[in-house]
């Protein structure tokens, strides 16, 4: 006779803080970041963590990375769900404005998830605005010193990206009738005109560098357009695009996030306040 409770299945469980603790571990073992700056709170608009490495050159690449458990369907559809406007339609937006003949213009946002086979736990990357959820590839590929995004291109990008999710249209979409190359950053309202002011907080992150230890800040700020009583308005936001600045984009503004162009610093060290240029007028 045959005992119904001598065998049990047994499941291979992990967790997204399973990814991040192996994330952390395989980069310091393979020398990958020179420093994370792990976000939360508004900031975590921009990701779950922003590195810096640098290339061949010793200049500065940038990444943000968005953990997930695995790289399923059900990480996938939370992310779309809960962090865009508009959900699917809002993040097809976004891969859009990013992306050049099907496939991602900026090469250095990623998902990083894991998958267990063979007794094998292994961290996997994906573009975040990939065209198949079923691509994806090694650490040391996906942070190579010929990838990554330069402190402009970062600074740009991280404007758009925060924008879509909190209006399903960037100030350089083609779809705003105002889009195009020469667009270069978004210019707010004056303060106090039309009623409305800009609130702007310069927040200095902290991020870690596994070289030295050191812990060392890293520029991010955010700029909400009010109403002066504490509203969001619909506000009426004209890029310069070189020519007569165009008819203007009307958005929800909420928050944006932006960072900060810093000067070349001390190695391992990122930026100080004073040497912040703003890219954002307000």
């Amino acid at each position: 006779m045959k005992n119904s409770n001598s065998a049990t299945k047994q499941e291979v469980v992990w967790f997204e803080k399973t990814v991040e603790y192996k994330f952390i571990a395989d980069c310091l073992e393979k020398g990958i970041i020179k420093s994370i700056a792990p976000l939360d709170g508004i900031q975590e608009r921009v990701g779950d963590t922003i590195i810096v490495t640098k290339d061949s050159l010793k200049n500065y690449r940038f990444y943000i990375v968005e953990f997930k458990k695995d790289l399923g369907s059900k990480g996938f559809n939370s992310e779309v769900n809960n962090k865009f406007l508009g959900k699917v339609s809002g993040y097809n937006a976004a891969r859009d404005c990013f992306s050049d003949e099907g496939k991602p213009s900026i090469k250095g946002h990623y998902f990083v998830g894991a998958q267990y086979e063979d007794s094998n736990f292994q961290l996997i990357v994906r573009d975040y605005f990939a065209p198949s959820r079923d691509t994806h590839e090694t650490l040391e590929d996906a942070f190579s010193s010929i990838v990554g995004m330069t402190q402009e291109q970062f600074a740009l990008y991280v404007n758009r990206f925060t924008s879509h999710k909190t209006s399903q249209k960037c100030y350089k979409c083609s779809d705003s009738d105002n889009g195009g190359d020469k667009a270069t950053s978004p210019a707010g309202p004056n303060p106090g005109g039309n009623g409305l002011s800009v609130e702007k907080h310069i927040s200095m992150v902290v991020a870690i560098n596994p070289d030295n230890k050191e812990c060392i800040t890293f520029p991010l700020t955010s700029v909400q357009v009010t109403d002066g009583l504490g509203g969001l308005p619909e506000v009426n936001i004209s890029p310069d695009f070189g020519g007569d600045g165009g008819a203007g984009i009307v958005i929800k503004t909420e928050i944006i996030i932006v960072h900060p162009i810093y000067m070349e610093p001390e190695p391992g060290e990122l930026s100080h306040p004073d040497d912040l240029e703003e890219e954002i007028a307000g």
